[in-house]
């Protein structure tokens, strides 16, 4: 009552801070926009619920004052029609497809925002309605902002943090007005009264269960930041200084462009816009499309910052290239240096108890697996009983404990060269994309186990062994080579008859994606189209042609 309308004339400066801080400035300047134009509305249709003047005067200049505020970017204009392009007439850039913020609600079903729209869509109408024909009063600034907001809420998952604010002061003065012709109706009211309570109840139990036992992979319930902001990975460059030039994904670059300033710069960060020119090459490389070597030369760089959500694939192209070092891992990413800079630490010899404060089961399972990946068994065991310790009344612990404990004791016998345990711990666990050495040392137990198997004759035995690393690895040549000489020898031993030359038409990729039966020709035809020049491709042409094989097997283990 002091200030009036006055505050309004404050917008301004927080459209200031917003332009520079996010793109999604937009959205407020939209709805603020949409209000103003409500209120002109209400002053000429529905005066009842209209502004004084001097509220409205101060409002319109209020909004034309914003509207200059978000031109004070280094970007100018250039960003309004940018986002205007990305959000209002949906001519999407490769940045904002590829942004969950942007995706529609339906994309989540586990934050249930699907249900919250319905809910809070039902309650508006309700008392909307019967404002309108119990108090006939019609408000166009409440009424245009949730037309505008309710369709973005469902098209973005970004609106789905400003409908619910506007909703709940919309909420507030609808029932303010309908409250004395509410009071005539009191059937109706304990009714609604009595839904709202439940209502609130049930959302709020599910709200506290899922924040507090099945939280989202990079959040937990409690204070700090998200496991977006790597703070310890950060520390590491900060004080040890390995390179000059940075690259770093995407969620990590908010947390980075302040904290290794001056230091470092980033490559990328969430604002997109800055680093449209190189968006493109850096999904590419994200994705897997592009090899790390090609995408170094475009955009060189000797230190990589990469976090375990969104970089699983270009982790791994770190781990499996010569030329890079992993010199540090925390609880939200992963540090590589390039090896031609000099700069080495011993990842072994970091202080396990880094991985204390971990918060959440999913997150704490994907740095195990990251222990795991660099061969740092002492602390993915270290992790593990943290897990066992720590996360015991989450959702999936027993069978995140389950998983763990089979890789940590089947490659703990690995390592150890006791492969007939190491075989049985980890044929129990899934080929999974991100368990890299896991997945490399069953292949070798695989072929360990089939070599055991061909030497004494027990062909049937060795095949399907065989067969489980090209459901892992789909271009091993020596797999498939193995895999078609094996298929082949079963064959003869069953039909005992000689073959003629095949045709060579079969198509392995649709076999393996449809789940077919394959035979030693797709096999041998496969191996020799990936190998065309292997020591061993004479033999599979030699088989592919009904020419039949050497007397001494020659296999590949």
């Amino acid at each position: 009552k002091k200030w009036g309308t006055k505050p309004f004339l404050l917008y301004p400066l927080l459209f200031l801070f917003w332009v520079n801080s996010h793109g999604v400035f937009i959205f407020g300047l939209a709805l603020l926009a949409l209000i103003t134009l409500g209120e002109i509305m209400n002053k000429f249709f529905s005066p009842r619920s209209s502004l004084p003047n001097q509220g409205l005067r101060h409002l319109i200049i209020g909004l034309f004052l914003s509207l200059a505020a978000t031109f004070i970017t280094p970007y100018g204009y250039k960003l309004h029609l940018y986002l205007f392009n990305d959000i209002v007439l949906g001519k999407m850039s490769p940045g904002m497809k590829t942004t969950l913020a942007y995706a529609t609600i339906f994309k989540f079903p586990l934050s249930h925002l699907v249900d919250f729209w319905v809910i809070m869509l039902l309650f508006f109408l309700v008392l909307f309605l019967f404002l309108v024909l119990k108090v006939h009063e019609l408000n166009f600034a409440i009424l245009l902002p949730t037309i505008f907001l309710a369709f973005y809420f469902v098209r973005y998952n970004r609106a789905a943090f400003y409908w619910p604010a506007f909703w709940s002061m919309s909420l507030i003065y609808s029932r303010n007005k309908v409250r004395p012709f509410w009071y005539n109706i009191p059937r109706l009211k304990t009714v609604f009264s009595t839904g709202i309570i439940l209502l609130f109840l049930f959302l709020s139990a599910r709200a506290i269960y899922d924040s507090g036992l099945r939280p989202f992979k990079f959040e937990w319930l409690g204070f700090g930041t998200s496991y977006f902001n790597p703070v310890q990975e950060s520390a590491f460059p900060k004080n040890n200084r390995p390179g000059r030039l940075l690259y770093n994904s995407y969620n990590t670059g908010g947390y980075l462009i302040y904290d290794l300033y001056p230091v470092y710069k980033v490559f990328i960060d969430p604002r997109y816009f800055p680093y449209k020119e190189w968006f493109a090459g850096y999904l590419d490389f994200q994705n897997g499309r592009k090899p790390l070597s090609e995408f170094s030369r475009k955009y060189p760089f000797d230190v990589a910052i990469l976090d375990y959500f969104s970089s699983q694939t270009p982790i791994a192209k770190f781990l499996f290239s010569k030329k890079w070092d992993p010199v540090f891992y925390g609880p939200s990413a992963i540090v590589f240096v390039k090896k031609d800079i000099n700069f080495r630490h011993d990842i072994k010899t970091l202080d396990k108890h880094r991985f204390d404060n971990l918060r959440n089961l999913e997150q704490a399972y994907t740095v195990f697996i990251t222990a795991q990946n660099l061969n740092d068994l002492d602390t993915s065991g270290y992790i593990l009983q943290f897990i066992r310790k720590e996360f015991s009344y989450f959702a999936g612990y027993k069978n995140v404990v389950r998983v763990c404990t089979l890789y940590q004791e089947g490659m703990t016998a690995f390592a150890k060269k006791n492969y007939e345990k190491a075989l049985a711990k980890l044929n129990k666990t899934e080929a999974k994309g991100n368990t890299i050495r896991a997945n490399w040392a069953l292949k070798q137990l695989w072929n360990w186990k089939a070599k055991q198997f061909v030497e004494k004759g027990k062909y049937k035995e060795a095949l399907p062994l065989v067969e489980k690393i090209i459901k892992v690895y789909p271009s091993s040549v020596e797999s498939l080579y193995n895999a078609g000489i094996l298929a082949y020898l079963i064959e003869d031993l069953e039909k005992g008859k000689k073959r003629k030359a095949v045709l060579r038409q079969s198509k392995f990729s649709e076999k393996i994606l449809n789940k077919d039966t394959l035979n030693w020709n797709d096999y041998l035809e496969r191996f020799l189209k990936l190998a065309p020049n292997h020591e061993k491709a004479q033999i599979a042409n030699q088989v592919l042609e009904g020419k039949g094989l050497p007397k001494k097997v020659p296999l590949i283990f």
